[in-house]
């Protein structure tokens, strides 16, 4: 794991997000039944870029109850498939992060 600094946003502004993105859970997940299957979900780098918002991506994932770590800390420039973040959970809690 990576050393990153804390999140700028606090966890009830995350929470906030996530009321308005998904107030009901993850239809999809739901209708297809896989809320409770486990799952890995990884983000990597398309084109060159300066990394932005891991923190509270790693955290959004932590309060859906995933575990999530960083690969690179926000700020830092990241090439083109760079693993950015990586979390590991049940479908419906990494479909709702």
């Amino acid at each position: 794991m990576i050393a990153t600094d804390p999140p700028s946003l606090a966890d009830h502004e995350l929470h906030l997000l996530l009321a308005e993105d998904v107030p009901f859970g993850d239809l999809t997940t739901e209708s297809l039944g896989i809320a409770a299957e486990s799952g890995t979900i990884r983000f990597f780098a398309r084109d060159p870029m300066r990394v932005c918002g891991v923190e509270e991506a790693v955290r959004m994932f932590q309060l859906c109850g995933a575990a999530a770590e960083p690969h690179i800390a926000s700020g830092r420039d990241a090439a083109p498939e760079t693993l950015l973040l990586e979390a590991r959970g049940s479908a419906g809690a990494l479909r709702r992060g």
